[in-house]
């Protein structure tokens, strides 16, 4: 939960904020005024209270005001069409605002998310990359931008997927990373718990994993459409994740085997509807998502819409096309045509119906609980998964 606190003191732009939790040296903040946002930067901090330095005016500020902390510093956003932007020291798009002044607490998004750029991979699925690696490049200006791997990673991981040379928005999903470092940074914070219940738990989770990804590149060569090898591939993979740690927060308050079970399956099913809601995501184009729509079909994957769709019509078209997306040889126009196919023929309608089925089977569990603070969180978290828009 982010850190808020009050305004108790205002000399100019220097104003005294007691918090009701932790604040960070040059950590930003918002202050609430007159119906303004404004921003300010932590500039000290003593006992309760917290020094900060409004980047405007703070006229009108009054002892009482509400603020809220963000957690993290001042950050300068990356991408295409930086070099094509006006920005003022917060990196506001001059271009974006109206009139000649500045209105007060007014802040704007640094890049278009409307544009698109014409991306070219330089790094291939199985590539082994770190911090900072180049992944593709987008031209602007004449000048090659090296789309990089992020900066903060640790460690080296593995190029899962990138997409072909084409044009995407700046906040498409271009490649996918995976690594051994969360896995391994898990273990580490495992370790730490001196259960070592909790410690095999971890540890059998990236068999599962590793059992999952070898169960879903087998399948991309098979001809078949099953339903049940999707079950299983995301039971190994998203499913496991979310069972895993809804088990070790059991094991962590030394629930019997029973109860780690009971915790284990509820988790199970809420990582079931969360992967079904994310590859029904992949059916249409939002720039909320983060993704362009077919991204799973250019990786060779049939998710539960095209399973339902392809075994249900027996359409010989559409089941060419889907064999020729699991050899990778289906081109941009046959993965649209088989995507408007599949939402013709209810193919949403079926995932939305099975998510909703785990979600009840989640319920379910849940109701068989006294009621608490946490069962009504986990029911709020379970209807955001499957409500959630991106």
């Amino acid at each position: 939960m982010a850190t808020r606190g009050t305004v108790i003191g205002v000399i100019s732009n220097i104003v005294t904020i007691q918090v009701d939790g932790p604040v960070a040296q040059n950590e930003i903040c918002y202050i609430t005024t007159g119906g303004d946002r404004l921003m300010a930067e932590v500039i000290k901090v003593v006992g309760r209270n917290a020094y900060v330095q409004v980047f405007e005016s703070t006229r009108g500020m009054k002892v009482g005001a509400e603020a809220e902390f963000t957690g993290h510093m001042l950050e300068v956003t990356l991408g295409p069409g930086m070099l094509s932007k006006n920005y003022d020291g917060l990196q506001n798009d001059l271009d974006k605002m109206e009139g000649v002044f500045l209105r007060r607490g007014q802040y704007t998004y640094p890049l278009d998310k409307d544009k698109k750029w014409h991306f070219k991979p330089i790094a291939k699925p199985g590539d082994k990359v770190g911090a900072s690696a180049w992944l593709g490049e987008v031209e602007e200006n004449y000048q090659p931008l090296k789309i990089m791997a992020p900066i903060a990673m640790e460690g080296m991981a593995t190029v899962k997927s990138i997409v072909p040379e084409g044009d995407y928005l700046c906040e498409d999903t271009v490649a996918v990373l995976t690594g051994d470092y969360l896995l391994a940074t898990s273990l580490v914070h495992a370790e730490q718990t001196k259960s070592h219940l909790i410690i095999r738990l971890v540890s059998l989770l990236g068999q599962d994993l590793a059992d999952g990804e070898l169960l879903q590149l087998s399948n991309v060569s098979n001809h078949s459409f099953s339903e049940s090898v999707y079950f299983d591939v995301i039971r190994k993979k998203t499913a496991a994740l979310f069972a895993a740690c809804t088990k070790a927060a059991a094991l962590s308050v030394d629930a019997n085997e029973e109860e780690a079970e009971f915790a284990r399956l509820l988790g199970e099913y809420i990582g079931i509807c969360f992967q079904i809601k994310d590859d029904i995501f992949d059916y249409f184009n939002s720039k909320e998502i983060g993704k362009p729509t077919g991204n799973d079909m250019l990786e060779g994957k049939l998710t539960l819409p095209a399973l339902y769709v392809l075994n249900n019509t027996k359409d010989d078209t559409a089941r060419e096309i889907a064999i020729k997306v699991k050899d990778g040889t289906a081109t941009p126009d046959e993965i649209a045509r088989l995507i408007a196919f599949i939402k013709e023929n209810g193919g949403i309608e079926y995932a939305i119906q099975t998510m909703n089925l785990y979600k009840e089977k989640a319920l379910g569990l849940l109701a068989s609980l006294p009621d608490s603070d946490v069962c009504t969180a986990l029911r709020a978290y379970l209807n955001y998964v499957v409500d959630r828009e991106k």
